[in-house]
């Protein structure tokens, strides 16, 4: 069944200037949206949209406290993008939950191979050109959220709609607004990258060092708190009583 899309009498909605229609919408824009959308949403309905074609993603970004996701509507011309197949859904769930591509190829009986390609066009068919491995943070939160491994901060969301296009805004606060103090001021930055999504290689840029400093970094930042990579690190940071949790209280 398909999911709810949000009542537009609750939302801020704003119609584009004729220059701004098909362009999608600014990120100004969005920003000054989401100063205006305080009421938090259940953000599970979003997600199943994804899945279900009702929605696909146009933006995702960051600034220093939250992060942004902007969604269009593929309801507006009555059309829908194909349902993202059960198995390619399977295999992200199960990477958002932490798994590795290895664990993932191994539990469903594929190749990793297969498992690589698969998260691929499920990037695809979202509406992404990352890897499965960076996938947006907002994106990513979303999602985690819908199979109920995390809470989400703040999220708030609100709308930007004309009679060409509607796209649904969703923001929520960062999960890595505090990091422990376990890990140096250099780990802290790249494991903000790291929540992000940003490519290694990309990281390394922005720090002006190389790609291997920034794994031999990772590696530190994942011992010291007890996590296997990315999509587990988040769950930590977010979920009750982990690692992360625990060393900030101590």
């Amino acid at each position: 069944m398909a999911s709810p899309a949000f009542p537009l009498s609750e939302l801020q909605v704003v119609a584009p200037r004729a220059e701004e229609r098909h362009q999608g919408v600014s990120r100004d824009i969005v920003l000054w949206l989401d100063a205006g959308a305080s009421r938090p949403r259940d953000t599970e309905p979003i997600w199943a949209s994804l899945l279900n074609g009702e929605r696909t993603v146009v933006d995702a970004f960051c600034d220093t406290s939250r992060a942004y996701l902007v969604l269009r509507s593929t309801q507006v011309y009555g059309q829908h993008t194909a349902v993202l197949v059960p198995r390619y859904a399977e295999m992200l769930r199960r990477l958002l939950l932490g798994q590795s591509q290895k664990a993932i190829s191994i539990d469903m009986g594929v190749t990793p191979s297969t498992v690589a390609l698969s998260l691929s066009r499920c990037m695809a068919r979202l509406g992404l050109t990352c890897r499965a491995q960076n996938l947006p943070l907002a994106v990513a939160l979303v999602g985690q959220a819908a199979y109920q491994v995390i809470e989400l901060g703040d999220a708030r969301a609100s709308a930007y709609e004309s009679e060409f296009e509607r796209y649904d805004i969703v923001s929520m606060a960062r999960p890595d607004l505090s990091l422990p103090t376990v890990l140096s001021s250099a780990e802290r930055a790249v494991t903000r990258q790291v929540v992000e999504g940003i490519p290694h290689t990309a990281t390394a840029k922005i720090r002006g060092t190389s790609r291997r400093t920034i794994a031999n970094q990772l590696s530190a930042i994942f011992r010291k708190l007890g996590v296997a990579g990315r999509f587990e690190l988040m769950r930590s940071i977010n979920a009750p009583a982990g690692p992360v949790e625990r060393m900030l209280e101590a």
